[in-house]
């Protein structure tokens, strides 16, 4: 019976201020884990911290890496880090681990919305808010705040335009999806396509419209058009 192995052993405090569990998404997905899952989504009191990656293609290229390249998940130094000269990801593939993933972000956030919940990202783990987002999590914890290591090191300290032989391939073909803020230099082009547009689109209106009234038509109605016409994202 998972649900009473789940409060009778993992959830036993044992005298400390906060216990707990890891589950990645894909084991919550598995039938197996289907009595636990709904076990911690009846009851609200339980805490989650929702950890993902901001960066979907970062993910997908970590996953390919340990799973088909290297098959190794984590180093303890760097010297026990694989030299890797390049890799091409598959693109079909890769399309549809993104769709998966985006997918599964948004339903798990659903699926917890009533409980106590702390989103952080990889980028906010490893980057330079580390310390700030590691107090943060014990604060949201109830624990005394101290200061928290790891012995992991990154598997692969390469960029990805340089790690990824087709790297441009990729970005151009994401385009003009949702995941094109993905790859470098992407988002800035969607702002530049969409404000070389809107320029297009205001000198036309100018011809037409009285100053005020034509600030009001962009600010209000063409701007919010063109946003979604080239899928820029929100931030």
């Amino acid at each position: 019976n998972q649900t009473a192995f789940l409060y009778k052993y993992v959830f036993d405090a044992q005298g400390k201020k906060a216990v707990g569990l890891k589950l990645k998404h894909e084991e919550l997905f598995l039938p197996k884990f289907a009595e636990t899952r709904e076990a911690i989504r009846r009851d609200t009191d339980i805490k989650i911290i929702h950890l993902r990656r901001d960066n979907l293609f970062d993910r997908f290229v970590s996953w390919y890496l340990a799973a088909k390249v290297t098959r190794i998940t984590e180093i303890h130094s760097d010297d026990a880090r694989p030299v890797i000269d390049s890799i091409e990801i598959p693109i079909k593939e890769c399309h549809v681990d993104l769709d998966r993933s985006a997918a599964r972000y948004a339903f798990f956030q659903k699926m917890f919305q009533h409980h106590p919940i702390f989103e952080v990202t990889y980028e906010d783990l490893t980057g330079e808010r580390r310390s700030e987002t590691l107090d943060a999590i014990q604060e949201f914890l109830g624990v005394e705040p101290r200061e928290l290591t790891s012995k992991l090191r990154k598997v692969v300290s390469k960029d990805l335009p340089s790690l990824v032989s087709n790297y441009h391939e990729l970005a151009e073909y994401f385009s003009n999806t949702q995941h094109a803020r993905y790859f470098w230099g992407m988002t800035m082009d969607y702002e530049k396509k969409v404000e070389e547009q809107i320029n297009q689109y205001a000198n036309n209106a100018l011809r037409f419209f009285p100053p005020a009234a034509h600030k009001f038509w962009m600010r209000n109605f063409m701007f919010p058009k063109m946003k979604h016409v080239f899928g820029v994202p929100d931030y």
